[in-house]
């Protein structure tokens, strides 16, 4: 009876350890699932005008820095071939 008993309580700790893990899956699912709908909100929301300005702002600053690093580089040929 006593071998009955401990059987039983070893199963019903490990229903209550799997019960613990399911739980903790269960928040860190709720979580993932808020942070991604944050995420397609930030994304659906996204004024495309804006996001195109910002786009072309970027481009403008990106060819100004390749210009300025290119004329560097040809002074710095020219004086070097002297």
């Amino acid at each position: 009876m006593d071998a009955a008993v401990d059987k039983v309580r070893v199963v019903m700790a490990d229903v209550g350890s799997r019960i613990g893990r399911i739980r903790d899956i269960q928040q860190r699912s709720q979580s993932d699932m808020l942070t991604i709908k944050s995420r397609i909100s930030r994304i659906e929301d996204t004024d495309i005008a804006e996001a195109a300005i910002e786009l072309q702002q970027a481009q403008i600053v990106y060819q100004a820095a390749l210009s300025s690093a290119s004329k560097g580089m040809q002074t710095s040929l020219v004086d070097f071939l002297r």
